[in-house]
C-alpha cells in the first residue's frame, strides 16, 4: 500500500468511526471534532509512521500544532473519558484487522 492510500484508508476509518465528515476540512473546535483530529493525528503518526512534517503537510496545519496534539493526545485521552477511550479501541481494532502495514 502506498504512502496516500495508507493515509486515506487511516482518514477513512477515524471519519466511519467518529462519525465527523472531512476531518481534514473541518475547521470546527467542537468536541468531536476535535477528538477526530487528534485520533487522526495520533493513528497517522503511531500506527503509519509518518513524520509530524508530513501530516501537518496533508492536514494543513503546522508542525508546532502537530506536535501540540501529540504531546497532550495521553491527557485528551484522560480526560475525555469512555466515549473517547472506545472510539479509539474501535479504530485500533479495525486499523490492526484490516490494514496490517508492510514489514519489508
Amino acid at each position: 500500500m502506498c504512502k496516500s492510500e495508507l493515509f486515506n484508508s487511516i482518514l477513512q476509518v477515524v471519519e466511519q468511526e467518529t462519525e465527523i465528515a472531512d476531518v481534514l476540512h473541518n475547521k470546527s473546535r467542537t468536541l468531536e471534532v476535535v477528538d477526530a483530529r487528534y485520533l487522526l493525528v495520533y493513528f497517522l503518526r503511531n500506527y503509519a509512521g509518518y513524520n509530524n512534517g508530513y501530516i501537518a503537510e496533508r492536514m494543513n496545519m503546522t508542525n508546532q500544532g502537530i506536535n501540540k496534539i501529540l504531546r497532550n493526545f495521553d491527557t485528551r485521552r484522560r480526560q475525555n473519558g469512555n466515549f473517547f477511550e472506545a472510539t479509539f479501541q474501535r479504530i485500533r481494532n479495525q486499523l490492526s484487522t484490516n490494514f496490517q502495514p508492510s514489514r519489508n
